[in-house]
């Protein structure tokens, strides 16, 4: 798979969820995941601030996180 990307992206449907800084979360869903980041899509892609906490069902860790790109409901986002 040649995407331009230096790290492989695995497909996934797993669930997740935005947590927000004030307190809050958006549920969203992981459509694809490398060691680097993952691509999400969210109902609301205005509510999801540039950096965030993310917890991915079936992960234990919480990833600090900030997106590099959006795309409809679609973001882009990398591990801090």
């Amino acid at each position: 798979m040649d995407n331009g990307r230096n790290l492989f992206r695995y497909r996934t449907e797993r669930s997740g969820k935005v947590v927000l800084e004030g307190g809050g979360v958006i549920d969203c869903l992981i459509r694809d995941i490398s060691s680097g980041g993952v691509r999400l899509e969210v109902t609301n892609p205005d509510q999801v601030p540039d950096k965030f906490v993310l917890t991915i069902h079936g992960m234990p860790d919480k990833r600090r996180c900030r997106v590099t790109w959006r795309t409809g409901n679609k973001l882009g986002v990398e591990y801090l």
